[in-house]
């Protein structure tokens, strides 16, 4: 606002007044434009996501982000993609012994993971 061009929020285009405006990511937002996208909740102060063109909260950014198909915990960098799902490398385990298969080795059966020693105990 210094440079004397009127700023506009990035929600409505609409002026902010001198002092009124919240900036994040470079964009700039009247008080109550500055919500979540997902809950519309009112943005913690100091602490927002931007997803796309959307401003998040915390608690939705968490909510948002693919879960493991073992523990149903979000998912981080590392995951191994294995049946049509995504799972920790530590939760990716044999259905019947509960062994890591963390090499990606094992035999799926009616869309189960199974190590090679269960596989063929699996009919018992």
């Amino acid at each position: 606002m210094e440079s004397g061009k009127p700023v506009t929020c990035s929600s409505c285009q609409q002026k902010i007044l001198s002092g009124q405006a919240i900036t994040a990511f470079g964009s700039s937002y009247h008080l109550e434009h500055f919500v979540c996208f997902k809950c519309r909740k009112q943005m913690p102060e100091g602490s927002c996501f931007k997803k796309g063109n959307d401003l998040w909260c915390p608690a939705c950014i968490e909510e948002a982000k693919q879960k493991c198909a073992g523990c149903k915990r979000p998912l981080n960098e590392k995951a191994l993609g294995a049946l049509g799902k995504l799972w920790h490398l530590e939760c990716f385990c044999c259905v019947r012994c509960k062994k890591q298969l963390k090499d990606g080795v094992f035999l799926a059966i009616n869309e189960k993971q199974y190590c090679h020693s269960c596989a063929p105990m699996h009919n018992n």
